[in-house]
């Protein structure tokens, strides 16, 4: 109970980190890349959404990444769908977004898309993570290239 407490804590704090110091590169990545810019036409619809976005879904990712190696258990996916959970709830809960006018099909799908980003892209980060780490030898393996006498 109190490893999983642990973990939980752990977890929540990435969500905290998102919101107390990766939400500034945030900011200052759209005011240098979105804000004061004109994206036109579908093309620029899409752009202007992934240049938006793009923060965020790094930020998952390397979150997603890191898991591995503050939480103590083996379940590491389920740990990074817990991340994606609290982000996907805060989306949920304090993004809503009012139209002046009916939304389009865009609108709704980018809505979604943005809702359920983090319960993907967290464990992304952890697969990206096995797949990258170094395989580590077995335990009780000889690394002496002199001990053999063949």
């Amino acid at each position: 109970m109190i490893k999983t407490l642990r973990n939980f804590l752990i977890v929540s704090g990435f969500y905290g980190i998102y919101h107390a110091a990766f939400s500034f590169v945030a900011l200052f990545w759209r005011k240098a890349v979105v804000y004061d810019r004109v994206f036109s036409g579908q093309i620029g619809h899409v752009m202007m959404w992934i240049s938006f976005q793009f923060p965020f879904w790094l930020f998952c990712i390397i979150a997603g990444y890191c898991i591995p190696y503050v939480i103590e258990s083996t379940r590491k996916y389920t740990w990074a769908i817990v991340l994606g959970g609290i982000f996907t709830i805060y989306n949920l809960l304090f993004t809503g977004v009012h139209y002046a006018e009916a939304p389009q099909l865009f609108d709704l799908t980018t809505g979604f898309i943005n809702i359920i980003a983090s319960l993907i892209l967290c464990p992304l980060g952890v697969y990206l993570h096995c797949k990258l780490k170094p395989d580590k030898p077995e335990p009780g393996a000889s690394q002496d290239p002199g001990g053999s006498l063949a």
